[in-house]
């Protein structure tokens, strides 16, 4: 496969991955996958970041008793502003899951987050640990991040 998506593509993102390095985009689609993407030789050059249709974390993948298992069709993602290696990613069952996307440290943290569709997330310019999603179940959450506290607005 070329890396092309085969569903509609859900959003892209410029991102600088590591500093004096060219940026990269990254795309989430229908299909399942987060994929980065790097111009090299002048062709796009594609690593799938994670698939959630075949249920795997796919850069580094996690022993398997700490293995989370993956569900739902990728509806967007943010990237921290701080520290641009650390994702998240919304999905159409209602969850997030936050993401180190480095090469040598992969890990994975699944919120349970809302009851439909998740539409939106952004984090916080000011505050790195401080992210907000929104949801088709009309509900906006404020998230600190690993410590689940989360303030709804209806």
């Amino acid at each position: 496969m070329d890396g092309k998506h085969i569903l509609p593509v859900t959003q892209v993102k410029w991102i600088r991955t590591q500093p004096r390095e060219e940026v990269c985009l990254f795309s989430s689609a229908l299909d399942g996958r987060v994929t980065q993407w790097h111009l090299h030789n002048n062709s796009l050059v594609h690593i799938n970041i994670l698939d959630f249709k075949n249920y795997e974390l796919l850069a580094k993948p996690l022993p398997p008793p700490e293995k989370i298992t993956l569900e739902g069709l990728v509806t967007c993602i943010a990237f921290c502003p701080n520290t641009e290696h650390v994702i998240l990613v919304g999905v159409d069952t209602g969850a997030l899951y936050q993401c180190s996307i480095v090469c040598s440290v992969h890990t994975l943290v699944r919120y349970s987050a809302h009851t439909s569709p998740v539409r939106g997330l952004a984090w916080n310019s000011h505050h790195s640990q401080i992210f907000l999603s929104c949801s088709v179940d009309w509900t906006v959450k404020v998230w600190l991040q690993h410590k689940m506290y989360v303030y709804k607005f209806l």
